[in-house]
């Protein structure tokens, strides 16, 4: 499922994947607030600020002067609206920043849509001040997002002309908010350039009861005030001096690390009007929002799925047998295309619709599921779910914070989370992005049940790699490799086996089988795909690798090391205050068996080595020689799915030294 800027808390058609910090925040929603285009420009950029500016961010293109985001609440003929505003005020400190930096790029959506054409207004330094230079250049563009099929992100680009060093560009546009259920996100940054001052407000009646949530890193430095005046109340979140954000690995999105604000209406009561109106006051009031969506799903039923059903389940006799099967049907007769369009994002299709067509997003697939289990006679649920991407919790955080919908069984008082949107998972197991995360349990109009998707434990996730290493001549080795996967990489290795690109897969394969150094040489792989229910993976190779054995006074050295597990996870602490994660926890053994050629001897074993960080990792290092085989055994256990803060230190020292462990060679002697 994806997630949008403007969509932040819908109910979303894609899975989210790796996407470059402004391309992701452009998508949730950084551009969601505008301000009326009918206000004009009437003062110069103010001279302290600007002077302020220049001394500071030298290093910079560029940097924002002012970044100014108003979320706005108010009654409109007795209803309540929303709408936000925004002003960019940017400063171009180079003489390349205007080719870098010289449009501004606004996107919208059905949810969060453009009222009006922004404005932009440039200001070019002249010997007299500033020459005011009305922008009248437009252009239309749709925001890029890998992996959808079809969405409704629309983008409008203000582009200046006639840029210099010091010039100054001021834009600004407003958004209508038509869902008051999921209100913009609010975030203090813009496309990746230093803000000198970030001000994001949010104006009320004050009959509105309002909540906020501050999320991402240095959330601290952001100063809060609230204001009472003429019946409104202005909550205003400051933060100066915001740096530049750049990406920060091992985080499974931005939305972790860049600061920002989520703001939602409790509840209201307007004036004349004693009955308070409850709009996310908690999770009960937030499950009568998500139920309407789905409370209308499936009513009549489908024969010709019915007919499937009685087909798939005739000769089973458990629940749970009937459910594999349904399921595997699922899997591989309807296909995954992730759709976006308004409220589509909301509504799953009819069971049937999404029969006839043989594809449909994550909602359409829970459709069908739910459709088919309950066919069977099975308690089967419409259950939404925020995938990892979403760093929210209902706790904290009581709005429609999904970008995903799957299906929950329950077979012998036992809840199976199904996830209908991926193809290669066995029942009973769990993707990654699901892991550890809530998810609400739609039972019926009145009631719900709000669980968390079981982790999977270490156990559960292993990788067993042989390596054979031959040595061809007192330079270069040949070898095999048998890496065999339980879990969660054995269906990653399912998606790769699908792979029809003969080079595709091959430059995929090389990257899995790599051993040693670049001159790596794959000749030969396979992956053979147990047909088993456990679905396990098995991946066999055969390799050279050229000039990997060193030669020094008369005896050779041979780094057995010839894979090297979480060498590249050292964490740069450097700003850093969110945990580094990892996909899941697992266990991995290696072992590595050198055969000795005609004539050899093992002159130096290096020491075996132990290594621990409480709950987060462990691991062993040995060497043996037994008759003509040196054979190195390396085990480790990655006992959690991330580090925190205060474990940092720690972790680093551990890393810091496998990586000195792995520098390690076996010396042999020999003519």
């Amino acid at each position: 499922m994806s997630m949008k800027h403007t969509k932040l808390f819908s109910l979303r058609a894609g899975k989210t994947g790796s996407k470059s910090l402004c391309r992701l925040i452009g998508r949730l929603g950084l551009a969601a607030s505008f301000i009326a285009t009918t206000q004009t420009v009437t003062a110069e950029p103010d001279t302290a600020v600007v002077h302020y500016a220049s001394k500071k961010y030298v290093k910079e293109n560029a940097v924002y002067l002012n970044v100014t985001r108003r979320l706005v609440i108010e009654s409109d003929n007795g209803k309540l609206t929303a709408h936000t505003e925004e002003t960019l005020q940017k400063m171009f400190l180079t003489d390349r920043a205007p080719g870098l930096y010289g449009r501004e790029d606004l996107s919208y959506t059905y949810l969060n849509d453009l009222d009006g054409m922004p404005t932009g207004t440039a200001y070019v330094p002249t010997d007299k001040g500033y020459k005011r230079i009305r922008c009248t250049n437009f252009g239309a563009f749709h925001p890029a997002d890998e992996g959808i099929f079809y969405d409704d992100n629309k983008g409008v680009a203000v582009l200046y002309s006639g840029l210099t060093k010091n010039s100054i560009t001021e834009t600004r546009y407003s958004l209508d908010c038509s869902e008051l259920s999921i209100l913009p996100s609010l975030f203090f940054f813009q496309n990746n350039l230093p803000i000198t001052k970030c001000n994001v407000e949010i104006v009320a009646p004050y009959y509105v009861d309002l909540g906020f949530v501050l999320k991402g890193s240095n959330t601290g430095k952001v100063k809060q005030t609230k204001e009472e005046k003429g019946g409104k109340v202005t909550y205003r979140f400051t933060y100066n001096d915001v740096p530049s954000i750049k990406n920060v690995e091992g985080v499974p999105s931005p939305l972790y690390f860049v600061p920002h604000l989520v703001p939602y209406i409790k509840s209201y009561v307007l004036p004349n009007d004693y009955r308070t109106k409850k709009v996310m006051a908690g999770q009960d009031a937030l499950y009568k929002y998500l139920y309407k969506y789905i409370k209308n799903i499936n009513v009549a039923q489908d024969k010709e799925l019915n007919k499937t059903v009685e087909t798939l389940i005739k000769n089973d006799v458990t629940p749970r047998q009937k459910a594999v099967h349904i399921y595997d049907w699922v899997q591989k007769n309807l296909h995954y295309v992730a759709f976006e369009d308004s409220l589509g994002g909301f509504y799953p299709r009819q069971a049937g619709t999404i029969n006839q067509r043989k594809f449909g997003d994550c909602k359409d697939m829970t459709s069908v599921l739910v459709a088919m289990f309950r066919k069977a006679g099975l308690n089967a649920y419409f259950t939404w779910i925020g995938t990892r991407h979403l760093p929210y919790d209902l706790s904290e955080t009581p709005v429609p914070v999904f970008d995903h919908m799957i299906c929950t069984v329950k077979i012998d008082d036992e809840w199976i989370f199904v996830d209908g949107t991926d193809p290669y998972i066995p029942f009973g197991k769990y993707p990654d992005g699901d892991q550890g995360k809530e998810a609400v349990i739609g039972i019926d109009a009145e009631n719900y049940k709000v669980m968390k998707v079981p982790i999977a434990e270490a156990a559960e996730n292993t990788t067993n790699d042989s390596t054979f290493i031959h040595i061809l001549s007192y330079k270069s080795i040949s070898g095999t490799a048998v890496i065999r996967y339980a879990g969660s990489k054995a269906y990653t290795m399912a998606a790769i086996n699908t792979l029809t690109r003969d080079e595709q897969r091959d430059r995929v394969m090389r990257a899995i089988t790599a051993r040693g150094n670049d001159k790596y040489l794959l000749d030969k792989h396979n992956i053979d795909i147990a047909a088993t229910a456990d679905r396990n993976a098995e991946v066999t190779a055969t390799y050279n690798n050229h000039d990997y054995i060193q030669k020094v006074k008369g005896q050779y050295m041979v780094n057995m090391n010839i894979t090297r597990y979480l060498t590249d996870t050292w964490i740069d602490t450097t700003g850093r205050d969110v945990p580094y994660f990892f996909n899941n926890k697992e266990k991995v053994k290696e072992v590595v068996v050198l055969e000795l050629p005609k004539g050899g001897g093992v002159a130096h074993l290096p020491a075996p080595v132990r290594g621990t960080l409480g709950n987060v990792l462990s691991y062993s290092m040995t060497y043996a020689v037994r008759g003509r085989q040196v054979i190195l055994t390396k085990v480790y256990e990655l006992k959690s799915r991330s580090v925190g803060k205060k474990d940092f230190a720690a972790y680093n020292r551990l890393i810091d030294n496998l990586n000195k462990h792995y520098k390690e060679s076996v010396v042999l002697t020999g003519k």
